[in-house]
């Protein structure tokens, strides 16, 4: 968006992620971020932009990747997996229902 400034924001609900004119808050694109057949199920987390508004990124969180946008065309350029984690909270629970090292 030469010119205009504008926010980026994930909405965890929805699975989406999207691009606002910060004039008049009118939404500039609509990315579609869904990973799963359900909704929510990605949960974008949080989002950034790079400096010359050509690109944005948002967490996964639910689905351990990152969203490359391309903030001009309103597309999503491409998902960066992570290494998804051993257990799914912080640490590991054992069978007892201790936390165990990770």
């Amino acid at each position: 968006m030469s010119g205009a400034k504008s926010a980026s924001c994930g909405m965890q609900c929805s699975d989406e992620a999207v691009l606002l004119n910060s004039a008049d808050g009118k939404i500039v694109h609509l990315f579609n971020l869904s990973t799963y057949k359900r909704i929510p199920g990605a949960l974008p987390y949080t989002t950034v932009m790079t400096h010359d508004g050509q690109r944005g990124f948002v967490s996964l969180w639910n689905a351990s990747a990152v969203a490359e946008l391309d903030l001009v065309k309103g597309t999503v350029r491409q998902l960066i997996s992570l290494r998804k984690p051993a257990a799914p909270l912080c640490g590991r629970i054992a069978s007892d229902g201790v936390a165990a090292e990770p």
